[in-house]
């Protein structure tokens, strides 16, 4: 099995609060509250301390390589230096300096990182507005820039949400249990096939987030939509640039009757920080598609491993399916060519 396929197949770490309080007490010199909190491959913790604030404890996967792991906690660290108004999680260090000091238990050791605390609102508790998508676009072109910088070994690493590695998904085709989506997917699968996968080669390629969903963006809707946290940058990678836009746009498709309501002013914000390509405007209807794919095969598929789990597995399941459905009856010419307006570029006459 990859190590791809392991890390979505093995258990999050059964680490208790009482462990992550004496832990963060004897490494970090911190006593508090710990919460738990959702996660999808590690053990996760909200620490809430009387005089130095709120953090989140994360207690590694084991299955994540050593590299990964190092590879997420040095990203955090370019970033706070590279452009220190970016609003990102920052690393602490433990009492020793350490950064990735380790939890010894009786079943393995774990490794933790403990970050600064993000407030604001997670994006889905948020009605969508032309403001806020605005301020995504713009947010997110910053990010990528700081980004652009940073190198690493593992950032050229196998991961299962990658939408330049699509064929993985007709394996997971059998876990989508209506054949209506399952129709639709072979649909978008196809384009992708014909349409993507030629040019793969020719994009230009970076470190990038990977994962600006609404459960990982915060905003501050009483400042002006301000966007106040970027948080979870275990999918980061090295992959086309032009994923990081379309990943964060599959969840910015608006209802049947205006789809591209949020979709425009988004890509119009980011192209006037991070200009685009006109080979990579041209390729985002596809590139989006395929990350609604991903979320609706991978989800069903890791659902039915962990049961337990499933609220927080499938938690973007539903909104998926319906932003492909919008995505399926928008003519694919038109989309493009109102991409290609919101870039300033000249559309297909």
């Amino acid at each position: 099995m990859s190590d791809a396929m392991a890390l979505f197949t093995t258990d999050v770490p059964r680490i208790t609060a009482g462990q992550a309080q004496d832990f963060t007490r004897s490494r970090y010199g911190l006593d508090g509250d710990i919460l738990p909190l959702p996660g999808e491959r590690d053990a996760n913790f909200q620490l809430v301390t009387a005089e130095r604030g709120c953090y989140m404890l994360k207690f590694i996967n084991p299955a994540e390589p050593a590299e990964v792991r190092d590879f997420q906690t040095q990203l955090l660290l370019h970033l706070a230096q590279q452009d220190p108004t970016l609003p990102i999680p920052r690393v602490a260090p433990d009492c020793q300096g350490d950064v990735s000091p380790v939890l010894h238990t009786a079943s393995h050791p774990f490794h933790a990182r403990l970050i600064s605390w993000s407030d604001g609102l997670p994006l889905y508790r948020i009605e969508k507005n032309t403001r806020l998508a605005t301020n995504l676009g713009t947010t997110l072109a910053r990010l990528d820039l700081a980004l652009r910088s940073f190198a690493h070994p593992a950032a050229e690493r196998e991961l299962l949400w990658d939408i330049t590695r699509m064929h993985r998904a007709y394996d997971w085709l059998d876990n989508i249990s209506n054949p209506r989506q399952r129709e639709l997917v072979n649909v978008w699968l196809n384009r992708w096939e014909h349409t993507v996968a030629p040019q793969l080669s020719n994009l230009r390629t970076q470190t990038i987030h990977n994962d600006f969903n609404p459960h990982n963006v915060l905003a501050d809707p009483a400042q002006d939509m301000r966007v106040c946290g970027i948080i979870d940058f275990g999918d980061a990678l090295c992959a086309p640039l032009i994923n990081e836009l379309a990943t964060a746009l599959a969840y910015q498709i608006g209802d049947t009757a205006q789809p591209l309501a949020w979709i425009l002013p988004f890509v119009a914000a980011y192209h006037a920080v991070l200009p685009l390509t006109e080979q990579e405007i041209r390729l985002l209807p596809c590139l989006i598609a395929a990350r609604l794919i991903l979320t609706i095969s991978i989800t069903q598929w890791r659902s039915g491993l962990y049961p337990e789990n499933r609220d927080y597995i499938c938690r973007n399941l539903n909104a998926a399916w319906l932003s492909l459905q919008y995505l399926s009856r928008l003519p694919l010419d038109e989309f493009i060519n109102q991409l290609l307006l919101a870039c300033h570029k000249e559309p297909a006459s």
